[in-house]
């Protein structure tokens, strides 16, 4: 797990009820991210042996994703932009 604050382990309590990125087409869906740079919200990023909550904290202007396997939390993923989270997580955890 990254070492990380607990201001960036804090998810936000409201979902957008989309998806920020699509295992499908590989592709990073722009609107979702758009919305998701106001704060205080957070998008799903779902692959085959997890689900990542991704969010983005503008007081310290870094995105996270919280990866989870069977509910449980198995990793924080930090960095500036969220194509960067996105392929940290995938690197880690895979992408399929």
């Amino acid at each position: 797990m990254d070492e990380i604050g607990p201001a960036l382990t804090k998810r936000p309590a409201v979902c957008i009820g989309e998806s920020v990125y699509s295992n499908f087409d590989h592709e990073i869906d722009n609107k979702v991210v758009f919305e998701l740079q106001a704060g205080d919200c957070f998008a799903f990023h779902a692959a085959w042996d997890y689900c990542g909550s991704v969010w983005f904290v503008p007081e310290s202007r870094k995105w996270v994703e919280q990866v989870e396997r069977y509910t449980v939390t198995i990793d924080f993923i930090t960095g500036d932009t969220v194509e960067e989270v996105i392929q940290k997580t995938i690197d880690e955890h895979g992408g399929s």
